[in-house]
């Protein structure tokens, strides 16, 4: 007998001489399908010495004879095939082959066939035991996937299985997803209400501090999530306050501050890339709240400790409210929730407890406009930077957009900017031209650096939140450029 696990096409039988067959690895298998062997008491005309003419193998009367040590044609191919061997399950015309497709986000599945149990309804989907034997069977973990809702097709069909006997058989066919790790909404809350800013005055001697946050993109998992994106954010803003605090015992702090919200305030949910539901530790409406308690948090801190203060807004591209389908903006680009947001906090103010901030002044892009320009020591212009266009590095896109305002429309508010902030690029550039300070901003969004930035480009900046001072009076219009 012949080793089942060789393979048919490497073996070739080789006649010893006696009633035992060899085998031999060889390269191509062999010209004749059997072979007349010659041995001692063999004729020359193919009949044995009792005068018989040999029974081919290929008989059943030749398999028997063969079993029985009769003097054979022998094939050691069709040997093999006549061999004892497990059978093969025989696929049924209308079964679906069993299948597994694994991507990073999605996996599409057909499940191996299994006789239905009486009682259980044909067109019943999977119950937890057997999405349980199922994932087991496929190696998944239950605890990353889940079947996506609405996908599970089931497919039914007899069969005779002995004496006449018919069962049904069932399988399924459907699509799974990676499960969405989420933060725990109320601790996020919690831990951004319990900010407590330290109250010391001093005194001002001019200028503008600029805030400017940009890019935290709240309810973006990412290496570290969301709880730890909105502590950066308020812990800046304290430290900001002991920066101010320094200034002025060294006699040269502030009597204004600008608060720039630079967009991208939220992750959202189909700003960008159809894989982004899978990136995201906070529901739409849960990163609008913390969203909203941090730009609170932020006012309710800072506003006190001066005379002046602004709040500016711009839109990004993942506050921009996009129909699923086709991922196109759904209305027009002022339709966005990184100017809604601030709008929400300043209607509370003014509802709730509008006196202690009356000195706070809001800014919004006017109609359907991306940028605001503010009139302060220097004139200051805001865009987030997803409307640049072009190619090449980040900081030359913003220079061609920004002279390209100045040559064709002359009339236009950003022709009087002296310093134009930027975000939306994920890293901390700055450059002086002429008599004008372009500043891209860093992102608060990940404490390994904007992974969407390294892969863009290579490079790596830290997350942090920018401060600096407008100063009429310095050569480059701003001093005092700290990222906390």
């Amino acid at each position: 007998m012949l080793p089942l696990g060789d393979p048919v096409r490497n073996l070739v039988g080789k006649w010893t001489g006696s009633s035992t067959l060899s085998t031999t690895t060889a390269a191509r298998p062999p010209r004749r399908r059997y072979a007349t062997p010659t041995t001692r008491g063999t004729q020359s005309n193919g009949c044995s010495a009792s005068g018989h003419k040999p029974i081919p193998l290929w008989t059943r009367q030749g398999i028997q004879a063969s079993r029985n040590g009769a003097n054979v044609n022998s094939d050691p191919l069709e040997e093999f095939r006549q061999a004892d061997r497990p059978k093969v399950h025989r696929k049924h015309p209308h079964e679906w082959p069993a299948n597994l497709e694994l991507g990073e986000h999605h996996a599409n599945i057909t499940t191996a066939p299994e006789p239905l149990t009486e009682g259980v309804p044909a067109d019943a989907g999977p119950g937890e035991d057997d999405i349980a034997r199922i994932f087991a069977a496929w190696g998944l973990d239950p605890e990353q996937w889940e079947i996506e809702g609405g996908t599970i097709v089931a497919n039914v069909w007899p069969m005779v299985i002995a004496q006449g006997e018919v069962r049904l058989f069932r399988q399924w066919r459907g699509r799974l997803r990676k499960r969405q790790t989420r933060a725990d909404v109320g601790k996020v809350l919690h831990g951004v209400r319990q900010m407590r800013p330290r109250k010391r005055r001093g005194p001002a001697t001019g200028g503008t501090r600029v805030v400017a946050v940009a890019d935290p993109q709240m309810g973006k998992a990412g290496s570290e999530g969301s709880v730890a994106v909105a502590q950066r954010w308020l812990d800046a803003i304290q430290r900001t306050l002991d920066d101010e605090v320094r200034a002025r015992k060294l006699g040269y702090g502030t009597d204004t501050l600008l608060i720039a919200l630079m967009g991208d305030l939220i992750e959202s949910c189909s700003s960008t890339h159809d894989s982004q539901l899978f990136e995201l530790d906070l529901h739409l409406t849960d990163q609008i709240k913390v969203v909203h308690e941090c730009i609170w948090q932020t006012v309710k801190a800072l506003a006190p400790e001066w005379g002046t203060v602004h709040v500016a807004a711009v839109p990004g591209n993942h506050g921009e409210v996009r129909s699923r389908k086709g991922g196109g903006i759904a209305t027009s680009p002022s339709d966005n929730f990184d100017t809604a947001i601030p709008d929400m906090v300043r209607r509370s103010i003014l509802e709730l407890n509008p006196e202690p901030f009356r000195h706070v002044e809001w800014w919004m892009p006017r109609g359907e406009e991306l940028t605001v320009v503010l009139p302060l020591e220097r004139t200051v212009g805001l865009a987030h930077g997803h409307q640049f266009s072009g190619g090449g590095d980040p900081l030359r896109k913003a220079t061609k957009w920004w002279a390209d305002h100045l040559v064709n429309d002359g009339d236009s508010e950003l022709a009087g900017v002296d310093v134009m902030l930027v975000g939306h690029w994920h890293h901390f550039r700055v450059q002086r031209s002429g008599t004008r300070t372009l500043i891209l901003c860093p992102s608060l969004e990940n404490d390994e650096g904007s992974r969407w930035f390294r892969n863009r480009t290579g490079a790596n900046c830290p997350p942090g939140l920018l401060t600096f001072v407008l100063d009429a009076n310095h050569p480059w219009g701003v001093r005092h450029l700290e990222v906390h």
